[in-house]
């Protein structure tokens, strides 16, 4: 029995450094693809004009109904592994105060993003009021203004789950910039997205007016290939393609002044994008850019009409790091040791 427990003493001790000599081996390999600067926090602005659009498609009628608002700007807070999101559209830039003729449009939006491990976890809300006919031309020769719909509203929760397959890919470089990645190299990205919205029309309703309102629920399951170029030390360019597909359920009300009519229906969704990002990442000091090209389609309801969002975006940010208070830091590193989780 004495030899037994020697023998087992042994094993146990052996496996045991066996597994730190793979941990140490593994830490120091991706160390050496990234850097983190996990004892800094960053504050990020950045300016973009993903703004939610409609293209609805019905021949031999089209219609483009958007926010009067071209861009939006957005301020995050970039700690380690979670980030928090404010968007916002102010009037004061340039394209977004026209509303003699566009209307008047409000934009909010409230996201975080955490990386649990090799996860990617997304969440946000979004709230949008007024819209306007964009190609309002093709159906009111020489007007004067554009038509109006300041009772539309749009809402929106939407989330994502991702996992990163290869653990020296650093996703938080592009996305958060917590991290720099220190030598090229690529992944695939599996990811679900889901997002349940509403579409409002709260026009006063009268005997010679209707209106409607749509609740979606959408699941899309994508598969997201990326890779990044270190160019020289800092600088960075990074490219992606993302292709999926799923469902859109929906339940639509007509209403009119003394009646309403529900339908409610389902169809498939098909998304595609290709995204190129350049941009430089120091200790303190990060910019960059990114362009976007993005096509959605699918059906409304039971009808021939189709919806699609297709189209260019593109963002410019800049940010700083500065050193984490010690209060945070040390609660951040006893909630990593408590979870587990991987800084």
């Amino acid at each position: 029995m004495k030899n037994i427990g020697i023998l087992l003493f042994v094993f146990v001790s052996a496996n045991i450094f066996s597994q730190s000599l793979n941990d140490t081996a593994s830490n120091s390999l991706l160390n050496r693809y990234i850097q983190k600067y996990d004892r800094l926090i960053g504050l990020k602005l950045s300016l973009n004009n993903d703004i939610e659009i409609f293209d609805v498609h019905s021949d031999p009628l089209d219609f483009t109904i958007v926010p009067n608002t071209a861009l939006k700007s957005s301020f995050s807070v970039d700690y380690r592994f979670i980030s928090f999101a404010v968007s916002y559209a102010p009037e004061f830039l340039p394209d977004n105060n026209d509303d003699e003729t566009r209307g008047t449009s409000e934009i909010f939006s409230f996201g975080f993003t955490t990386y649990p491990g090799r996860l990617v976890q997304r969440a946000e809300m979004e709230r949008i009021n007024g819209f306007f006919l964009q190609n309002t031309g093709d159906y009111i020769p020489n007007f004067e203004a554009y038509i109006q719909f300041p009772d539309l509203v749009y809402s929106a929760i939407s989330g994502s789950t991702g996992y990163n397959l290869n653990p020296r890919f650093s996703l938080k470089a592009l996305t958060s910039q917590t991290e720099r990645q220190l030598k090229s190299t690529g992944t695939l990205i599996p990811e679900l997205n889901y997002r349940y919205y509403v579409i409002d029309d709260r026009t006063t309703l009268t005997e010679a007016n209707s209106s409607q309102k749509s609740n979606n629920f959408e699941v899309i399951a994508q598969l997201k290939a990326f890779y990044s170029w270190v160019l020289h030390e800092k600088w960075y360019m990074s490219g992606s393609l993302s292709f999926g597909g799923g469902k859109i359920y929906s339940i639509l009300k007509t209403r009119f002044y003394n009646q309403k009519y529900t339908s409610i229906n389902s169809n498939y969704i098909w998304r595609g994008e290709a995204q190129i990002a350049f941009g430089y990442n120091s200790k303190r000091v990060f910019a960059g850019l990114q362009s976007i090209y993005r096509m959605e389609n699918y059906k409304q309801g039971n009808s021939t009409s189709t919806i699609s969002n297709e189209g260019f975006t593109f963002q410019v940010f800049a940010g700083y790091r500065f050193n984490a208070p010690k209060v945070i830091d040390s609660f951040i590193n006893d909630l990593v040791s408590t979870l587990n989780l991987n800084k």
